[in-house]
């Protein structure tokens, strides 16, 4: 008596795996399918899912954008923070090192595109004819890299405009430091000024004035004699006026 062994074959197992996975794919898509076409709640359930995986989508983008720009931005403080070659010799080589790592790095992969863009804005700055060099870096490189270098650009031009229009300037901060640095001298005329003035009476007396000179200092000026004599001759003028002598010839003496 003799056995007889299926013998085993894995290519015969291989397509009948093959054979369910694809039986039970066209089955699904024609039960989708019938489901999509007559039936409404299913139908809103896929518009909301497809709604939802566009805000997804929409709101992924807007991170990676922001995500981007304070990134060119933070290189942009960076690029302008950092001295540049002032000699025509030291600019050329300056201009060729950054050119060569820009196009290194774009040929990488996407993940270099911000550095290769901030190398290529780097040696724009420095080019003596940037229009000239944009026009070749939207020829020769990919296009995420040469819009990366345009976003620097107008990063770069909305700053200086912004910094032109502030209304302040730092004059703010200078007149601060003149105040600060003020002399001893001009502060005791200060302190003398303030003194003076809480303790007399401004409508009584009058008797400093303070006025403003090109400096910010105040200089005191004492009327204090001239009050004095106008007020002793309007009070001998009450005087005479009382006694009934103004106006009148002086009486004559008798003649003995």
């Amino acid at each position: 008596m003799s056995n007889s062994a299926t013998p085993y074959n894995p290519l015969r197992i291989a397509a009948i795996a093959t054979g369910v996975v694809a039986t039970a794919t066209v089955s699904y898509a024609i039960y989708f399918d019938y489901k999509r076409r007559h039936d409404p709640v299913f139908r809103k359930k896929l518009l909301r899912d497809q709604q939802k995986a566009a805000k997804a989508t929409q709101k992924q983008a807007e991170t990676g954008k922001a995500v981007v720009e304070a990134a060119l931005r933070r290189a942009l403080v960076l690029i302008n923070a950092q001295p540049v070659p002032g000699s025509p010799e030291g600019k050329e080589q300056y201009f060729m090192e950054q050119v060569a790592q820009g196009e290194a790095l774009a040929a990488r992969s996407p993940e270099f595109f911000i550095a290769s863009a901030i190398a290529f804005y780097k040696a724009l700055k420095v080019y003596p004819a940037p229009q000239e060099l944009i026009m070749i870096y939207q020829k020769t490189q990919p296009p995420p890299v040469f819009d990366l270098v345009m976003e620097l650009i107008a990063l770069d031009l909305a700053s200086s405009a912004s910094t032109s229009r502030d209304p302040r300037d730092g004059s703010s901060d200078l007149l601060l430091e003149e105040i600060d640095d003020a002399s001893p001298l001009q502060q005791r005329a200060q302190a003398q000024a303030s003194s003076q003035s809480s303790s007399t009476p401004s409508s009584a007396s009058g008797a400093s004035s303070a006025s403003p000179t090109s400096s910010g200092s105040f200089v005191v000026i004492d009327d204090e004699p001239n009050q004095t004599t106008a007020a002793a001759i309007e009070t001998v003028e009450v005087v005479v006026k009382t006694a009934g002598v103004v106006g009148e010839d002086p009486p004559e003496e008798p003649i003995n």
